[in-house]
């Protein structure tokens, strides 16, 4: 697919669209560590799909799910979790993460729809941010630590 308005890695990153939503994702959803994107992808299609990554500890505490036997296994191994669905992470249903997934969704597209986002620090064209992966990085054992 051709991508209107390509934008390279350092380009994205410079972006005031983006600073600005990924600091607003990290401050409303303190779970939130960082949100990053696949380089390789950003010109695959008009939307730029970013991962989120996250303490899967805290947002167990939020919600209440508890973490699925393979997210722990993967944490205690030192492997990246990373999965399109957040309910793949949990012990809960598709429905209910799928609230949480809709929210932050439209948090990024309140910021991108926003009078108040200059038309000139906006990602260009046609171009948006959307949620692409769900990421518990390989080394959160290491920074992070495992609750007891």
């Amino acid at each position: 697919m051709a991508v209107s308005d390509p934008l390279t890695p350092q380009e994205l990153y410079d972006n005031y669209e983006y600073k600005v939503t990924a600091k607003a994702l990290k401050r409303e959803y303190p779970w939130i560590l960082d949100v990053g994107v696949e380089e390789d992808r950003i010109n695959e299609y008009n939307l730029i799909f970013i991962d989120i990554y996250y303490d899967p500890y805290m947002l167990e505490d939020e919600y209440g799910w508890g973490l699925a036997n393979w997210l722990i296994r993967s944490i205690e191994d030192g492997r990246e979790y990373n999965s399109p669905y957040l309910s793949t992470a949990f012990k809960t249903t598709y429905e209910d993460a799928r609230e949480v997934q809709d929210e932050i969704d439209e948090t990024i597209k309140d910021i991108h729809n926003s009078p108040a986002m200059p038309y000139d620090l906006k990602l260009p064209g046609t171009r948006k941010l959307a949620i692409g992966r769900w990421v518990v990085p390989a080394n959160y054992k290491d920074t992070h630590g495992i609750p007891e």
